[in-house]
């Protein structure tokens, strides 16, 4: 299990008592699989921190299937930003792909952090946009990299991912057909075998 408190002292030297404080705020949450944490038009209201388990986030196009377009795994800090900062209606959906733990804080509760920790805003900025630029290099490179690529950068950096979640979602998430998916493990399987 990922910890808040090594998370936290990893993007900053925070004292003991800017932690307590911070820590009060991220409540203990507790979401089984298949829970929905945002839906399209909701408003984010919370900040999550992952302990354990995987989020995915995806888009519901106007006409077609649903297309995963990121996974959040433990020890991962998550928002919306553009919804959670300006309060407005987000454009995707974050739903459980595992049973999971986090730790979560209100938009109520992190406004009582912007007032008590002067540098709060900015670690959280820099934390947010580190998040945004893996996001959209990630994006990027589902557009102009093939499938076989795509599943073997998955699994290299989100084994868990590959592991845990249902074959469905990593289809949809590296842009195939579930049976192109299992061809494909298939070659895998036998080339390292």
């Amino acid at each position: 299990m990922t910890h808040l408190h090594d998370y936290l002292l990893a993007q900053h030297s925070f004292s003991r008592d800017e932690l307590r404080l911070i820590e009060a705020e991220f409540l203990p949450k507790t979401y089984r699989k298949g829970a929905f944490l945002l839906q399209v038009g909701q408003v984010d209201r919370y900040i999550w921190f992952l302990e354990r388990g995987i989020l995915r986030l995806f888009e519901e196009p106007v006409a077609g299937e649903e297309q995963t377009v990121y996974f959040v795994s433990a020890g991962q800090l998550f928002a919306d930003p553009e919804s959670f900062g300006q309060q407005i209606p987000t454009v995707v959906s974050v739903q459980t792909s595992t049973d999971c733990q986090a730790r979560v804080i209100s938009y109520d509760g992190y406004q009582r952090l912007v007032h008590a920790i002067s540098v709060w805003p900015d670690v959280v900025r820099r934390i947010t946009e580190r998040t945004l630029m893996e996001k959209v290099q990630k994006r990027s490179r589902l557009l102009y990299e093939d499938a076989r690529t795509r599943y073997i950068r998955l699994m290299t950096e989100q084994p868990d991912v590959v592991q845990q979640v249902p074959l469905g979602i990593i289809a949809s998430y590296i842009g195939i057909t579930l049976p192109s998916l299992s061809r494909l493990r298939k070659q895998l399987a036998i080339e390292h075998a």
